[in-house]
């Protein structure tokens, strides 16, 4: 990677589809078990739900803006994130968790404990009064 080209990294989700496939199951029995009472009202608003989660989470984004990181899924952007370098105490390596990386990988190689790298932000001007509290990390 040369300077004149910013970094870009994009994982695929593949937990998507399982979400897709739960969206159509509520759908359809939404549409075929009309004589039950809290099916036709309950399972249709749920299956629209669940398509709306899986058209989020088709892939996670990490990006250079210049003066902040991006950070997005996709493609329908609904849940995403800026973070100003400025913000960025320092950077420490962790492991990762099989809940870091559930559904982010084609691969089950995040059960191991891969190496990672987790920034500690700067405390908002709200909250420096409890920075004393070694404990707590914003």
């Amino acid at each position: 990677m040369n300077d004149s080209q910013p970094y870009r990294h994009t994982q695929r989700a593949p937990l998507c589809l399982l979400l897709y496939v739960l969206a159509a199951v509520f759908l359809v029995l939404g549409l075929v078990l009309k004589s039950e009472p809290p099916i036709p009202w309950l399972f249709p608003p749920i299956g629209l739900l669940m398509f709306v989660l899986a058209a989020s989470f088709h892939h996670l984004t990490v990006e250079d803006q210049i003066d902040h990181l991006s950070i997005s899924f996709g493609p329908l952007p609904l849940f995403r994130r800026t973070i100003r370098y400025d913000d960025i105490v320092s950077a420490e390596i962790g492991r990762t968790t099989i809940l870091d990386g559930w559904g982010n990988s084609h691969e089950l190689s995040w059960w191991m404990g891969l190496e990672s790298v987790g920034p500690r932000l700067r405390c908002p001007a709200s909250e420096e009064r409890h920075a004393e509290d070694r404990h707590r990390r914003c």
